[in-house]
């Protein structure tokens, strides 16, 4: 089930996530951390040898 094929609420997309509401500002700042350090790791592309820049 996509949030965009179906009208959901955050509270069924809490359900989704089968956690406590008090545990959702937690889990949102663990997966913002998460996101930050993926996007700030090194693609294959900025390793030496990687594509050229167009």
């Amino acid at each position: 089930m996509l949030a965009h094929q179906e009208d959901l609420s955050t509270r069924d997309l809490v359900a989704m996530l089968n956690v406590p509401l008090e545990a959702i500002p937690s889990v949102v700042q663990e997966t913002g951390r998460l996101l930050a350090a993926r996007l700030t790791a090194p693609s294959a592309e900025d390793a030496p040898g990687g594509r050229p820049s167009d």
